[in-house]
């Protein structure tokens, strides 16, 4: 099940609401939250019964409209470019991916580009924070030594040009 909680500058709640119950249809945890003035919501990744991942529009208190995603949100990161408005998501592609990858999205959650990001060791998985920094990005992520490990990872921070080119 997933919930929403919202609070204003201080802290102080400003209310909850109920994003989905029970819903097998999509992994609840390690989701992609996305906090701007011009969009604001969650992503969940499909769950086991093979369900679609889907962003959830929230406005204030407010569920609004479920947008189908063709990209992985669990333990991925979500952002805005400032320049254009444009959605950023950064995922991995399974557990063996020795690349993370940066999806471009317009206002309807359709993706318009990607670009593979190569990570310099390892596997990369948890592609935590992408935040835009001066005319580029910095993405946090973590990698394993093993495809399919278990238990920690080594945390990264890459810096990224504005076209997502390792610096």
């Amino acid at each position: 099940s997933a919930y929403a909680f919202r609070s204003d500058e201080n802290f102080v709640s400003l209310g909850t609401l109920t994003v989905e119950e029970q819903e097998p249809a999509r992994a609840h945890n390690d989701m992609a939250v996305l906090c701007t003035d011009e969009v604001t919501g969650v992503a969940y990744a499909g769950g086991r019964s093979g369900g679609t991942s889907t962003f959830f529009d929230i406005d204030g208190i407010s569920l609004g409209e479920g947008h189908p995603l063709d990209w992985n949100p669990m333990g991925g990161s979500l952002s805005v470019r400032a320049s254009d408005g444009m959605i950023i998501g950064a995922d991995i592609q399974g557990a063996s991916s020795d690349k993370i990858r940066i999806t471009l999205f317009d206002t309807d959650w359709t993706p318009t580009d990607r670009i593979d990001v190569p990570v310099p060791q390892g596997y990369a998985f948890w592609p935590q924070r992408l935040l835009p920094f001066g005319d580029g990005w910095l993405l946090a992520y973590l990698t394993r030594d093993e495809p399919q490990g278990e238990g920690d990872g080594d945390v990264w921070v890459m810096a990224l040009d504005a076209d997502f080119n390792v610096q």
